[in-house]
Formats: C-alpha cells, structure tokens, sequence
C-alpha cells in the first residue's frame, strides 16, 4: 500500500501492462506528467547484476544512468537507480527502486521532467517513507 501525492490520478487502466499502481500528478510540469508505476514481478536470483543491466537497457545509448545507494523501504533493502534520457523531445528522470519482499520482486519507477528531478527525489522519498505491506 502506498499513499500517492494529493490531486494524482490513478491511471492503472491507462498501462499497457498489468501493474499494481500507476498513478500521475493532474497536471504537467515542464512538458511532462510526473507519475509512479509500481509492477510486481518474480524475484530474481542475481538482483545487483540484473538491476545494473536494466538501468543499462533503459538509459541506451544516448542516456545515462547512476546507481544508488540501497534504502530501507517498510523494514526490506531496496537497490536502484536513477536513469536520464529523452522521450518524446523531453528529457526525463526516472529512479527505480527494486524491493524484494516475500515472493515476489516490486519495481518502483517515478518518472519526472529532468528540470523537476529534486522534486521527484522528495516524492519518491515519501512515497517509500510511508510504504505499508498487506500481508
């Protein structure tokens, strides 16, 4: 469970894939809509060498990316990083932070307009603050 800024929308059923949130903020800053996914897959046995190639993958080319350092989120260690790239003509942050818990592995992605990126930090920082596990 997780608690979204105040005046977001959930847009799960706006997700190609099947997600367990995705929600984003009423309005858009600089060209963007700041927005959160939270997916819940298997868990994976090599998780450091893994999330360093999915942040690889995902920055290409013509991003970059920078590991961070691990936090705690709802008594779990959760790895991550943030990657910096275009799409659609603007440049994007996203930071995902990867939590194991029980069986299962929840990635967390907050994407955010590459201006507004110390304003993601705090929302992805108090999104994980207030993290509640339901089982």
């Amino acid at each position: 469970r997780v608690t979204v800024p105040a005046g977001w929308v959930d847009v799960t059923d706006q997700v190609e894939q099947e997600v367990e949130i995705a929600a984003r903020a009423g309005e858009m800053s600089d060209g963007f809509y700041t927005n959160v996914v939270v997916d819940r897959e298997n868990p994976i046995n090599d998780l450091e060498a893994s999330l360093e190639q999915a942040a690889q993958d995902i920055a290409g080319e013509d991003g970059s990316y920078e590991m961070l350092d691990p936090v705690r989120v709802a008594g779990e260690e959760a790895l991550g990083y943030t990657v910096t790239r275009t799409v659609e003509g603007v440049e994007i942050a996203q930071t995902q932070r990867w939590i194991p818990h029980g069986d299962h592995l929840y990635v967390v992605t907050l994407s955010v307009a590459a201006s507004r990126a110390e304003e993601g930090e705090k929302v992805l920082a108090d999104l994980l603050d207030g993290w509640e596990w339901r089982d």
